[in-house]
Protein backbone atom coordinates (compact mmCIF):
# COMPACT_ATOMS: atom_id res chain seq x y z
CA UNK A 1 0.00 0.00 0.00
CA UNK A 2 1.15 3.50 -0.71
CA UNK A 3 2.61 5.47 2.19
CA UNK A 4 0.51 8.61 2.54
CA UNK A 5 -1.62 10.35 5.12
CA UNK A 6 -4.63 10.75 2.88
CA UNK A 7 -5.86 11.14 -0.70
CA UNK A 8 -4.47 14.67 -0.93
CA UNK A 9 -1.05 12.99 -1.29
CA UNK A 10 -2.09 10.81 -4.24
CA UNK A 11 -0.53 11.26 -7.63
CA UNK A 12 -2.76 12.18 -10.55
CA UNK A 13 -2.00 8.76 -12.04
CA UNK A 14 -3.29 6.94 -8.94
CA UNK A 15 -6.45 9.05 -8.86
CA UNK A 16 -7.07 8.46 -12.56
CA UNK A 17 -6.73 4.71 -12.16
CA UNK A 18 -9.40 4.77 -9.46
CA UNK A 19 -11.66 6.97 -11.56
CA UNK A 20 -11.25 4.73 -14.62
CA UNK A 21 -12.18 1.68 -12.55
CA UNK A 22 -15.09 3.54 -10.95
CA UNK A 23 -16.42 4.27 -14.43
CA UNK A 24 -16.71 0.53 -15.01
CA UNK A 25 -18.80 0.22 -11.84
CA UNK A 26 -21.05 3.08 -12.94
CA UNK A 27 -21.52 1.46 -16.33
CA UNK A 28 -22.60 -1.75 -14.58
CA UNK A 29 -25.14 0.25 -12.61
CA UNK A 30 -26.55 1.90 -15.72
CA UNK A 31 -26.90 -1.47 -17.47
CA UNK A 32 -28.65 -2.89 -14.40
CA UNK A 33 -31.13 -0.01 -14.30
CA UNK A 34 -31.85 -0.45 -18.00
CA UNK A 35 -32.37 -4.18 -17.44
CA UNK A 36 -34.85 -3.57 -14.64
CA UNK A 37 -36.82 -0.92 -16.55
CA UNK A 38 -39.17 -0.36 -13.61
CA UNK A 39 -39.25 -3.97 -12.42
CA UNK A 40 -37.59 -5.32 -9.28
CA UNK A 41 -35.79 -8.30 -10.82
CA UNK A 42 -33.95 -8.86 -14.09
CA UNK A 43 -31.09 -11.00 -15.44
CA UNK A 44 -28.24 -10.65 -12.97
CA UNK A 45 -29.85 -7.79 -11.02
CA UNK A 46 -32.31 -7.49 -8.16
CA UNK A 47 -33.65 -4.47 -6.30
CA UNK A 48 -33.18 -5.66 -2.71
CA UNK A 49 -34.16 -2.67 -0.57
CA UNK A 50 -35.92 0.68 -0.56
CA UNK A 51 -36.05 3.41 2.07
CA UNK A 52 -34.04 2.59 5.20
CA UNK A 53 -31.05 1.00 3.51
CA UNK A 54 -28.95 0.98 6.69
CA UNK A 55 -31.48 -1.21 8.50
CA UNK A 56 -31.59 -3.64 5.57
CA UNK A 57 -27.79 -3.86 5.54
CA UNK A 58 -27.58 -4.43 9.30
CA UNK A 59 -30.03 -7.33 8.99
CA UNK A 60 -28.66 -8.84 5.77
CA UNK A 61 -25.08 -8.81 7.03
CA UNK A 62 -25.95 -11.58 9.49
CA UNK A 63 -25.84 -14.03 6.54
CA UNK A 64 -22.63 -12.75 4.96
CA UNK A 65 -19.25 -14.47 5.41
CA UNK A 66 -17.02 -12.07 3.46
CA UNK A 67 -17.48 -8.34 2.87
CA UNK A 68 -15.44 -5.72 1.03
CA UNK A 69 -17.06 -2.32 1.45
CA UNK A 70 -16.32 1.23 0.33
CA UNK A 71 -17.93 4.38 1.72
CA UNK A 72 -17.78 7.58 -0.31
CA UNK A 73 -18.83 9.61 2.76
CA UNK A 74 -19.44 8.91 6.44
CA UNK A 75 -20.57 10.77 9.54
CA UNK A 76 -19.97 9.97 13.19
CA UNK A 77 -23.69 9.43 13.70
CA UNK A 78 -23.71 6.76 10.99
CA UNK A 79 -20.69 5.03 12.52
CA UNK A 80 -22.25 5.05 15.98
CA UNK A 81 -24.84 2.74 14.44
CA UNK A 82 -22.68 0.62 12.17
CA UNK A 83 -19.50 0.01 14.17
CA UNK A 84 -21.17 -2.01 16.97
CA UNK A 85 -22.90 -4.16 14.36
CA UNK A 86 -19.60 -4.69 12.54
CA UNK A 87 -17.97 -5.87 15.76
CA UNK A 88 -20.77 -8.35 16.37
CA UNK A 89 -20.66 -9.67 12.82
CA UNK A 90 -16.87 -10.05 12.84
CA UNK A 91 -17.02 -11.82 16.21
CA UNK A 92 -19.53 -14.22 14.61
CA UNK A 93 -17.17 -15.03 11.75
CA UNK A 94 -17.57 -12.29 9.12
CA UNK A 95 -14.33 -11.37 7.34
CA UNK A 96 -14.56 -7.65 6.54
CA UNK A 97 -12.52 -4.82 5.10
CA UNK A 98 -14.17 -1.41 4.97
CA UNK A 99 -12.63 1.53 3.09
CA UNK A 100 -13.64 5.15 3.64
CA UNK A 101 -13.03 8.07 1.33
CA UNK A 102 -10.74 10.22 3.46
CA UNK A 103 -11.81 13.58 2.06
CA UNK A 104 -15.54 12.92 2.53
CA UNK A 105 -15.41 11.35 5.99
CA UNK A 106 -16.07 13.93 8.67
CA UNK A 107 -13.39 14.52 11.28
CA UNK A 108 -15.37 13.10 14.21
CA UNK A 109 -16.00 9.93 12.21
CA UNK A 110 -12.29 9.62 11.47
CA UNK A 111 -11.46 9.65 15.17
CA UNK A 112 -13.91 6.83 15.83
CA UNK A 113 -12.37 4.77 13.03
CA UNK A 114 -8.82 5.49 14.16
CA UNK A 115 -9.50 3.98 17.58
CA UNK A 116 -10.90 0.73 16.17
CA UNK A 117 -8.71 -2.41 16.18
CA UNK A 118 -6.33 -2.67 13.19
CA UNK A 119 -6.99 -4.60 10.03
CA UNK A 120 -10.57 -3.79 9.10
CA UNK A 121 -10.72 -0.06 8.35
CA UNK A 122 -8.80 1.94 5.77
CA UNK A 123 -8.76 5.38 4.18
CA UNK A 124 -8.45 5.66 0.41
CA UNK A 125 -9.65 7.61 -2.58
CA UNK A 126 -13.07 5.99 -2.94
CA UNK A 127 -15.47 8.13 -5.00
CA UNK A 128 -18.05 5.36 -5.58
CA UNK A 129 -19.74 3.35 -2.84
CA UNK A 130 -19.96 -0.42 -3.30
CA UNK A 131 -20.12 -3.67 -1.34
CA UNK A 132 -18.71 -6.94 -2.64
CA UNK A 133 -20.52 -9.69 -0.72
CA UNK A 134 -19.12 -13.21 -0.44
CA UNK A 135 -16.96 -12.51 -3.53
CA UNK A 136 -19.91 -13.16 -5.85
CA UNK A 137 -22.35 -10.24 -5.71
CA UNK A 138 -22.14 -6.46 -5.72
CA UNK A 139 -24.40 -3.97 -3.92
CA UNK A 140 -24.79 -0.56 -5.58
CA UNK A 141 -26.99 2.47 -5.14
CA UNK A 142 -30.28 2.08 -6.97
CA UNK A 143 -32.76 4.68 -8.23
CA UNK A 144 -34.34 7.27 -5.95
CA UNK A 145 -38.11 7.47 -6.05
CA UNK A 146 -40.33 9.78 -3.99
CA UNK A 147 -37.27 10.81 -1.98
CA UNK A 148 -36.42 7.21 -1.05
CA UNK A 149 -33.16 5.58 -2.02
CA UNK A 150 -32.80 1.96 -3.07
CA UNK A 151 -30.16 -0.75 -3.27
CA UNK A 152 -29.30 -3.03 -6.20
CA UNK A 153 -27.68 -6.45 -6.03
CA UNK A 154 -25.73 -7.39 -9.19
CA UNK A 155 -24.52 -10.94 -9.76
CA UNK A 156 -23.55 -11.06 -13.44
CA UNK A 157 -19.88 -11.74 -14.14
CA UNK A 158 -19.27 -8.43 -15.90
CA UNK A 159 -20.51 -6.37 -12.96
CA UNK A 160 -18.60 -8.43 -10.40
CA UNK A 161 -15.41 -8.14 -12.47
CA UNK A 162 -15.82 -4.35 -12.68
CA UNK A 163 -16.28 -4.15 -8.92
CA UNK A 164 -13.09 -6.13 -8.32
CA UNK A 165 -11.16 -3.87 -10.67
CA UNK A 166 -12.38 -0.83 -8.75
CA UNK A 167 -11.50 -2.49 -5.43
CA UNK A 168 -7.95 -3.25 -6.53
CA UNK A 169 -7.43 0.29 -7.82
CA UNK A 170 -8.61 2.01 -4.65
CA UNK A 171 -6.76 -0.41 -2.35
CA UNK A 172 -3.57 0.67 -4.10
CA UNK A 173 -4.24 4.09 -2.54
CA UNK A 174 -5.28 2.80 0.91
CA UNK A 175 -3.74 3.39 4.32
CA UNK A 176 -4.96 1.98 7.65
CA UNK A 177 -7.24 4.20 9.73
CA UNK A 178 -5.47 2.80 12.76
CA UNK A 179 -2.36 4.71 13.74
CA UNK A 180 -3.58 8.27 13.22
CA UNK A 181 -2.29 10.56 15.93
CA UNK A 182 -4.22 11.02 19.14
CA UNK A 183 -3.11 12.06 22.64
CA UNK A 184 -0.60 9.39 23.71
CA UNK A 185 -1.80 9.46 27.32
CA UNK A 186 -5.23 8.18 26.33
CA UNK A 187 -6.12 4.57 25.57
CA UNK A 188 -7.98 3.71 22.38
CA UNK A 189 -11.16 3.11 24.35
CA UNK A 190 -10.87 6.46 26.11
CA UNK A 191 -10.49 8.15 22.72
CA UNK A 192 -13.73 6.54 21.54
CA UNK A 193 -15.57 7.44 24.73
CA UNK A 194 -14.46 11.08 24.58
CA UNK A 195 -15.49 11.31 20.94
CA UNK A 196 -18.92 9.92 21.79
CA UNK A 197 -19.22 12.37 24.70
CA UNK A 198 -18.55 15.21 22.28
CA UNK A 199 -21.47 13.89 20.22
CA UNK A 200 -23.73 14.16 23.32
CA UNK A 201 -24.03 10.42 23.84
CA UNK A 202 -25.09 9.46 27.36
CA UNK A 203 -23.03 7.08 29.49
CA UNK A 204 -25.71 4.44 28.93
CA UNK A 205 -25.58 4.80 25.14
CA UNK A 206 -21.78 4.76 25.14
CA UNK A 207 -21.91 1.54 27.12
CA UNK A 208 -24.29 -0.03 24.60
CA UNK A 209 -22.23 1.12 21.61
CA UNK A 210 -18.93 -0.14 22.99
CA UNK A 211 -20.20 -3.19 24.85
CA UNK A 212 -19.20 -1.81 28.26
CA UNK A 213 -20.91 -1.39 31.59
CA UNK A 214 -21.88 2.15 32.62
CA UNK A 215 -19.47 1.78 35.53
CA UNK A 216 -16.59 1.03 33.15
CA UNK A 217 -17.55 3.98 30.95
CA UNK A 218 -17.49 6.33 33.94
CA UNK A 219 -14.20 4.90 35.17
CA UNK A 220 -12.64 5.52 31.76
CA UNK A 221 -14.03 9.06 31.67
CA UNK A 222 -12.45 9.74 35.06
CA UNK A 223 -9.13 8.31 33.90
CA UNK A 224 -9.26 10.41 30.73
CA UNK A 225 -9.99 13.54 32.74
CA UNK A 226 -6.94 12.84 34.91
CA UNK A 227 -4.76 12.17 31.83
CA UNK A 228 -5.85 15.44 30.25
CA UNK A 229 -5.44 17.39 33.49
CA UNK A 230 -9.03 18.63 33.68
CA UNK A 231 -11.75 18.46 36.33
CA UNK A 232 -14.98 18.16 34.36
CA UNK A 233 -16.41 16.03 31.58
CA UNK A 234 -17.03 19.15 29.49
CA UNK A 235 -13.42 20.24 29.90
CA UNK A 236 -12.24 16.74 28.97
CA UNK A 237 -14.24 16.86 25.74
CA UNK A 238 -12.90 20.31 24.93
CA UNK A 239 -9.28 19.39 25.71
CA UNK A 240 -9.61 16.26 23.61
CA UNK A 241 -11.05 18.21 20.66
CA UNK A 242 -8.27 20.78 20.86
CA UNK A 243 -5.65 18.01 20.89
CA UNK A 244 -7.02 16.71 17.58
CA UNK A 245 -6.67 20.03 15.76
CA UNK A 246 -3.49 20.61 13.74
CA UNK A 247 -2.51 23.57 15.94
CA UNK A 248 -4.18 22.40 19.13
CA UNK A 249 -2.44 22.14 22.46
Amino acid sequence: MAAMSGPAHLSNIARQRVLDAALGVQESRHRALATLDGAETGPGVHLVARGDLSSWTLTASATWRHLLSTRSAATAEQLMRSLPNNRRRCAAGLTMISVFDHESTEQAARRLLEAEPPGAYFYAYAPVQIKIVDRRSVLLQGPTEAGMGSLLELTDDRAVSAAWSYWRALMATAVPCRGAAHPPRLTDRQVQILELLRLDATDERIGRLLGLSVRTVRTDIGAAMAALGVRSRFAAGYAFAMAQEPHGA
